[in-house]
């Protein structure tokens, strides 16, 4: 399985998964948004399809084949975007997205998916809408040929990661030579995982598909140890 179809190819997971796909063969063509700048990616890609509001993803991808799908656009809904922005990009979208792979036969939709949990109340509708579309992929996917693996990922951190994020921004707040910085108290605890080490995952489920059960599977991408 050598053709890959990668949506948010531009983004931080994207562009350290592009690139080790590159490494290792695959023929990846990326999916992204008519304005996304491709500079961190133009040498990782073998083709380029831009999508536009206007235009029907099908059409898009008029007569594109791939062998998968890793699915790693979404919209954080950061800066008060409405909640139906998000839920266009993080359901609609993507649900659009699977219904293409299932009607071209993709062997696999590798789902990119969030640790968080629509009761945790930071970027709820982000959440609810990535959950609800796992959901969709369990029902879509339970009696077609293609196979739907869903990642939940932990909070993966590494280079090119946005300046706004939480790794980069302490260490900017420690670099700059801040006297505080306004952190919460340090109880909640998390599971950071290296970025290229999220990719190598995505990496073992594309080179497994033959051992991967038929309709939807799930799995953990982590260390397995929260700090605070």
């Amino acid at each position: 399985m050598k053709r890959i179809l990668a949506t948010g190819a531009t983004g931080f997971l994207g562009v350290h998964t592009t690139r080790l796909l590159k490494e290792l063969g695959f023929e990846s063509a990326a999916l992204v948004r008519a304005t996304s700048n491709l500079s961190l990616i133009e040498n990782a890609v073998t083709d380029v399809m831009r999508t536009e509001p206007a235009i029907r993803l099908a059409d898009v991808l008029e007569g594109y084949a791939a062998e998968a799908v890793v699915h790693m656009a979404t919209d954080y809904g950061r800066q008060g975007t409405p909640a139906s922005d998000v839920t266009r990009t993080n359901l609609l979208f993507s649900l659009e997205l699977l219904e293409w792979a299932i009607a071209r036969q993709a062997r696999l939709f590798v789902n990119i998916d969030t640790c968080f949990t629509p009761d945790y109340p930071y970027l709820r509708p982000y959440t609810l809408s990535k959950k609800q579309f796992v959901t969709w992929g369990q029902t879509l996917c339970r009696d077609s040929d293609t196979k739907f693996v869903n990642l939940v990922v932990q909070h993966p951190f590494g280079p090119h990661d946005g300046a706004g994020k939480f790794v980069p921004w302490v260490m900017q707040q420690c670099l700059t030579s801040q006297e505080t910085i306004p952190l919460t108290s340090g109880e909640q605890c998390k599971d950071f995982i290296y970025v290229s080490d999220v990719s190598d995952a995505i990496r073992c489920i594309l080179a497994n598909v033959d051992d991967l059960p038929d309709g939807f599977s799930q799995f953990e991408v982590g260390r397995g140890n929260a700090i605070s």
